[in-house]
């Protein structure tokens, strides 16, 4: 073979090569917030209060839901007296056995009767701290699911959160891509609502393939500092360059 026709063929291999290199595969991405959850209620009773609207942003702890619970406020206050009570009786106890002018029996008794009072005064405690529902993280509603002023019952939907200051990116993905990708892969992500186009690295496999689909769950995230005007729940296209 001529030296110019070897060249030749040597720069076209090389080219095709290369090509094929370069050549990206693909498959669909959206964007899902680390932490979400839907607040329900922890009591049946009227809610008094959602400090919140939908895209609203809250800190962590601040108050979301306040419930009507007077009823409760009038129970606790109710064994707080007689807790003190109780209290003061087996101090009169107490002084009357140091003096043989009471029997042991009347004193385990009166301990007995602050230790009841106790416990009656701790369990209104508990249920007086489901009264108040407060963030769990920092982040913003997403829905609503009741009003101030209605009767609701417990385990009923309220609020549902989400901390969308980190934001996750979900692909499924063919399994037969198993063959050449592990987590630390880099890869670009473009967004459809926005049309820009971000740098991100994988950083987990899901534990299983869904063999209906053979496709598998990969869980990446932004490679720069989450950027700006990127919602949950938006999607695009995720392409990677195998090796």
């Amino acid at each position: 073979m001529p030296p110019e026709r070897s060249t030749l063929a040597c720069l076209l291999l090389l080219a095709g090569m290369s090509a094929a290199a370069d050549e990206a595969v693909q498959a669909r991405a959206l964007l899902v917030p680390e932490h979400e959850a839907a607040l329900a209620a922890p009591m049946a009773g009227r809610v008094l209060e959602i400090t919140r609207r939908e895209g609203e942003a809250f800190a962590k702890g601040e108050l979301l839901v306040r419930f009507d619970c007077a009823v409760l406020e009038a129970t606790q206050r109710r064994h707080r007296a007689e807790l003190g009570a109780a209290r003061r009786v087996l101090d009169a106890r107490r002084r009357l056995y140091r003096l043989s002018s009471s029997s042991e029996l009347e004193l385990a008794l009166a301990e007995s009767e602050v230790e009841k009072a106790a416990a009656q005064l701790e369990l209104v405690q508990a249920q007086l701290a489901d009264c108040r529902i407060e963030a769990p993280y920092a982040g913003r509603v997403e829905r609503r699911e009741a009003r101030a002023y209605e009767a609701v019952a417990a385990g009923q939907p309220l609020l549902r959160v989400l901390d969308d200051r980190a934001i996750e990116i979900r692909i499924n993905a063919p399994s037969a891509w198993l063959r050449w990708l592990q987590p630390g892969a880099a890869f670009t992500v473009t967004i459809d609502e926005t049309g820009a186009t971000h740098a991100a690295r994988l950083e987990r496999l899901n534990a299983r393939v869904d063999a209906a689909s053979q496709t598998i769950e990969l869980i990446a995230r932004f490679t720069e500092a989450r950027p700006a005007g990127l919602l949950a729940g938006m999607s695009g296209v995720a392409r990677f360059t195998p090796p």
